[in-house]
């Protein structure tokens, strides 16, 4: 426990996180001096085809995205002011409901689902960001490489 708490509260700064890229740049690029030019020439080649195929599906991924999250909010205000309009039929099977604690659990299934669907959205958002930038990351470094062995 008070390992996670020192990992939390020494959470690593800016510098530190500049560091431990440019050690992983430094890695990438000693890893790839084993490579011969022609090598070098069709990594470049394939990792800037792949960056070139992701600058158009990168927006379209990310529209689509957004347009399902959206429509599943939809979806979600929709079946849930449904269910708080039926509250008459929810008292003929429970009797002893009243408007408050119907209301509360309405309220917890709503907030359930809502941070569910805000929660896989950021997830898919932060991958779909994450995957572009590597790329990115690795067309600069293989285009230095590149140059340096010419």
């Amino acid at each position: 426990m008070k390992e996670a708490l020192k990992k939390i509260i020494l959470y690593p700064t800016y510098k530190e996180k500049q560091k431990r890229s440019i050690q992983r740049l430094k890695k990438d690029y000693e890893y790839y001096q084993k490579y011969t030019k022609e090598e070098i020439n069709f990594l470049f080649i394939e990792a800037e085809t792949k960056l070139n195929r992701k600058k158009y599906t990168f927006p379209i991924s990310y529209i689509t995205l957004l347009s399902i999250t959206f429509i599943a909010f939809y979806h979600l205000n929709r079946t849930f002011g449904r269910a708080i309009k039926n509250y008459e039929k929810a008292t003929n099977y429970f009797e002893s409901l009243t408007i408050e604690e119907y209301g509360q659990l309405i309220l917890n299934m709503y907030t359930t689902c809502f941070f569910i669907i805000l929660l896989t959205t950021l997830t898919c958002g932060f991958h779909l960001i994450s995957s572009y930038s590597t790329t990115q990351k690795e067309v600069s470094l293989l285009k230095i490489i590149q140059h340096k062995k010419e």
